[in-house]
């Protein structure tokens, strides 16, 4: 399953705090949320608009309740959300995924 999240730096940022976001990200964020059980990958892309695309590769829906319960992720996301403004984000299933949950 994946479940992606968009954020767009926010508009203020110094280059310098620009340069702690992407810092933070490969350090700290996705390092950490990989410790997390469920979470098999954690990508980052930048769009053509600005806007920070997170991909993740998930296990099930409780994998995300995980990463926000963990408190190293919540400290680590904190520090990912002083520097963004999230934007979106979508769940996206495969078949034997959504045949599991809703019986289909």
């Amino acid at each position: 399953m994946l479940y992606s999240v968009r954020l767009r730096p926010k508009e203020s940022l110094s280059r310098e705090e620009a340069v702690k976001l992407h810092e933070v990200l490969d350090t700290k964020v996705i390092p950490t949320a990989l410790k997390v059980e469920g979470v098999n990958t954690f990508d980052v892309y930048q769009s053509f608009n600005g806007e920070l695309v997170a991909l993740l590769d998930i296990k099930d829906l409780a994998s995300v309740d995980r990463i926000l319960a963990d408190p190293g992720c919540r400290a680590t996301f904190g520090e990912l959300y002083e520097l963004t403004v999230r934007t979106g984000g979508e769940i996206l299933f495969d078949r034997p995924q959504w045949q599991q949950l809703y019986g289909r």
